[in-house]
């Protein structure tokens, strides 16, 4: 614990407020009683904008664990200050100033109560006798009490003395906002955002959530106005999980033939991070076009056209390092794997500080499986950021991967640190349960993330049923809930239900938790080929529907996810890949691929001379149920790495799974130890599906050679 806090002080010092309050809010969740954790906190938490309740709250615990200390006081005085509470910082200014009567630095922090009690803000005289940092707390507070318009007074003195720095900018926006001078706020808030251009994500997305506020909140006085939206769109573009919002908002501008050089300048960062490199450097070049001095847009414009040129140009060596990042990012989408490895390579030259690009090369490195390069990034990345979920999820890869399972999943709990796209958050009331006695108690185990994931680790759910609890309720996504309600006699299986759930348990525990608590060793998978199995009566129909396809054997294919994410595209085929597993005669193959198109289905028998069945109403997409009965009656699965061939493994159907090698779930093992009936055929990280396809044919046709 001390190294950490040495840690986390060393990093707030160095401006990594984010760090030092990533760590310091681990150490008080393990140590409620540990004041320099707690007072830390509250320092760290004072970085970010706005109100402070949680820095409040952290500073408060500090000080009742603590008394004595002047420092602690004097921080949560700052503190109420920001939450606008004038009477309570005015108390803990005034103990602190009879501890010490003679500190001039809280006399003169004392001095702001006052002011901020009197009807009207004193002359400017006596205002400069305040320190820099005083006016910016002065004007942030005043903004809390609900008087912006009167925040003017004190930002503008510190303009005139050359001190308005961008943490500044936003209190000046509201102010402004307040006057009644819109266009004004808007212009201050265009100035912070790029004031944060080169900064750390943390920092773009904090003052980019201030300028979302205010943007927002402009929206009925300045709906069209096309700065609000353009601001907006930028915003809401430098996250990857809103990015299709901004691109909404600016396609809005673009359409109503706007002119504003931005507007273009916004367009082309958006083509740049998608990989669309061509329609970036156009966009970049109308820009440049409006505005001939536009600085962004020509700093953008070599790395659009060194990858436009597929990175044949110079360009890069002039980047700065957020943008060597975006146009990585790009790359990534372009499936230019290589070229992107190259760009954060520089930047992380550039930034060696900056643990956000070493995970993303660690991410490239484990894609392509070479897991042991990317073990010291990751550890490098550690180094600079102790508690970073994303590195910890590495970690979870890099040991689940090397069989080491213990480990793996100690450091898979970190994925509830981390933004997960399909697992909205929970709260309980009840205790999670950790492996204790269960003593007669009722547990509900919860879902998350996709089906597939879901499919896999549902696997240890019947196993709770030997461990004594009086019932097990099962919540999991809807269109799984036939499925596992027949699969899993005892088990209360119910479909998730976020609000408004019965608390009908005593403890829960999140789904993907249970292998910690039930597969500790290799030893601990249950020798079973299946564990999944449909209704007859769907079986039955299928069989029929299956039959009139033709004679069998019968081969379920899949080429791709449906998840088009850069790192999930490496594990994507195309069907023309699939020469060696189309070309083997005698086999009747029906269709598994979520949204096949017309044209895929066509090139199959155009090229190969072989048809792809697509059995009518089939819903591939929910009907969970209809697609394991038909499964069940397969004699074979061929399939990317997708749900399709958990689901196949899980129902005990002969599956052959190519993949790249990063899959942590594989635990480095083949057959799958969750479902031996699995089996993976793996390529190399820029190899292409030949010696897999080949390896898969040889392996298929002998075992349908025992079937005729």
């Amino acid at each position: 614990m001390p190294n950490l806090l040495a840690l986390a002080e060393t990093r707030l010092r160095e401006g990594r407020a984010d760090i030092a309050e990533a760590v310091c809010t681990q150490l008080t969740a393990n140590a409620l009683d540990d004041a320099p954790s707690q007072w830390l906190l509250g320092r760290a938490l004072l970085h970010r904008e706005g109100p402070a309740p949680r820095a409040v709250a952290a500073l408060r615990e500090a000080r009742r664990l603590v008394p004595a200390s002047l420092d602690i006081a004097g921080d949560l005085g700052i503190a109420l200050l920001r939450q606008g509470e004038v009477a309570a910082a005015a108390e803990s200014f005034a103990t602190a100033l009879q501890d010490d009567p003679t500190n001039d630095t809280m006399a003169s922090l004392a001095r702001l109560p006052d002011i901020l009690n009197a009807t009207e803000l004193p002359p400017d005289d006596v205002l400069l006798q305040l320190s820099a940092d005083e006016l910016l707390l002065l004007a942030r507070s005043l903004i809390v009490l609900n008087r912006a318009a009167e925040a003017q007074r004190p930002l503008n003195l510190l303009a005139a003395a050359g001190e308005l720095t961008v943490s500044a900018l936003p209190s000046l926006a509201r102010s402004l906002a307040a006057a009644g001078d819109l266009i004004g706020s808007l212009r201050v808030a265009w100035d912070l955002w790029r004031g944060v251009a080169d900064e750390i994500p943390f920092r773009r997305r904090m003052f980019g959530t201030e300028i979302e506020m205010l943007c927002r909140a402009l929206a009925g006085p300045l709906a069209d106005e096309p700065i609000r939206q353009v601001l907006l769109a930028l915003v809401l573009l430098d996250t990857a999980e809103r990015r299709h919002e901004g691109i909404a908002v600016l396609n809005q501008v673009l359409t109503t033939g706007s002119d504003l050089p931005d507007a273009f300048l916004a367009a082309g960062i958006a083509y740049l991070r998608q990989g669309e490199f061509a329609a970036a450097l156009e966009m970049i070049d109308q820009a440049l076009k409006l505005d001939p001095a536009a600085s962004e847009a020509a700093r953008l414009r070599p790395l659009a056209l060194w990858a436009a040129d597929g990175g044949a140009a110079s360009g890069l060596e002039r980047g700065r390092v957020n943008d060597l990042v975006r146009l990585a990012e790009g790359l990534c989408a372009a499936s230019r794997l290589a070229d992107a490895t190259e760009v954060l390579e520089r930047a992380q030259a550039d930034a060696p500080d900056r643990e956000d690009i070493g995970l993303m090369r660690a991410d490239l490195l484990m894609v392509h499986g070479r897991l042991g390069d990317a073990a010291p990034v990751v550890d490098a990345c550690l180094k600079i950021h102790p508690v970073e979920p994303r590195a910890g999820m590495h970690l979870a890869t890099l040991a689940l991967s090397e069989g080491r399972l213990t480990d793996g999943w100690q450091h898979f709990e970190n994925r509830f640190k981390y933004w997960r796209r399909d697992t909205p958050p929970r709260e309980f009331t009840v205790p999670r349960w950790t492996g204790d006695d269960p003593a007669g108690r009722r547990l509900m185990v919860w879902r998350e993330e996709g089906v597939g994931d879901e499919i896999r680790f549902a696997s240890c759910v019947p196993e709770l049923l030997e461990k004594g609890f009086s019932e097990v309720i099962f919540e999991c996504a809807p269109r799984l809930q036939s499925l596992f309600r027949h699969s899993f006699n005892g088990v209360h299986v119910r479909g998730e239900k976020l609000e408004d759930a019965p608390v009908d348990y005593d403890v829960h525990v999140p789904l993907f938790s249970l292998p910690a608590l039930l597969r500790s060793g290799f030893e601990d998978f249950p020798d079973r080929r299946t564990y999944l199995r449909p209704e007859e009566s769907p079986r039955r129909i299928w069989a029929e529907a299956l039959r009139d396809c033709g004679d069998g054997p019968y081969v379920g294919v899949c080429w791709r996810s449906l998840n088009d994410s850069w790192l999930k595209k490496p594990f994507h085929s195309a069907l023309s890949d699939w020469a060696p597993v189309l070309s083997l005669a005698g086999v009747t193959f029906i269709n598994l691929q979520v949204e096949a198109t017309p044209d895929e289905l066509t090139e199959a028998t155009s090229r190969f001379g072989a048809k792809i069945h697509q059995l009518d109403n089939l819903d591939l997409h929910d009907d969970f149920n209809s697609v394991a009965a038909v499964m069940a009656e397969l004699d074979a699965v061929v399939s990317a790495r997708c749900w399709i061939p958990i689901l196949s493994g899980a129902l005990g159907v002969a599956t052959y799974c190519f993949a790249a090698p990063f899959n942590p779930y594989f635990l480095g093992r083949d057959p799958d130890p969750w479902m031996p009936a699995v089996h993976t055929f793996q390529r190399g990280g820029h190899e292409d599906w030949q010696g897999p396809m080949t390896a898969i044919a040889g392996a298929l046709g002998e075992d349908l050679d025992k079937l005729r």
